[in-house]
């Protein structure tokens, strides 16, 4: 079992997220609604992964996702506000994605997408790019998933990696390299 934070001050919001967690019951969780709630729980527990909301009574800008930050748990950030203002404003490696709170739907994605987090954490991908700039991108979004990322600047470096790891799940490759093309 799992624990998991659930952050909000919205009784609503914990409500439906506890109902949709107790039904397969693979989680522990736990509820806070102000920064010294999380503070608290964070001394004496540690955690799979966090649903948070950015703004609490008691951390109006942006204290709460830096102390999960600084705690190293992967976030889901509910929020009714997204643009590319505040997602760049959040310079925060630890937030998978951040999910609109204004409506079930929403809800939903987020129950989906802790479930999909319980599923591929540490799972070994290989990330096949000979673009530099390309790859270190492909492997910053990936861990954000809590996936494992190694990447190769072609194709026969590709090989040599999976002739010594068996533990690689996926291959994401580009299909033009020099020296061994994707396809090869």
């Amino acid at each position: 079992m799992k624990n998991l934070l659930i952050v909000d001050n919205s009784i609503v919001i914990i409500n439906v997220l506890k109902d949709m967690f107790s039904e397969k019951n693979d989680f522990k969780i736990f509820i806070a609604k102000s920064l010294n709630d999380v503070k608290d729980l964070i001394e004496n527990q540690k955690f799979f992964a966090a649903i948070s909301n950015m703004v609490l009574p008691d951390a109006l800008n942006g204290e709460l996702l830096k102390v999960l930050e600084k705690e190293n748990i992967p976030t889901v950030v509910l929020t009714s506000n997204i643009d590319d203002e505040v997602i760049n404003k959040m310079n925060n490696h630890n937030i998978v994605d951040f999910i609109p709170k204004d409506s079930i739907y929403g809800l939903q994605s987020t129950y989906k997408l802790i479930n999909l987090l319980t599923y591929i954490k540490n799972m070994n991908i290989l990330v096949v790019e000979d673009s530099i700039t390309c790859s270190a991108q492909i492997k910053e979004i990936l861990s954000t998933l809590l996936l494992n990322v190694t990447v190769a600047k072609d194709g026969e470096e590709a090989l040599n990696i999976l002739k010594n790891d068996s533990s690689i799940s996926l291959i994401i490759s580009d299909y033009d390299m020099p020296k061994m093309n994707g396809m090869e």
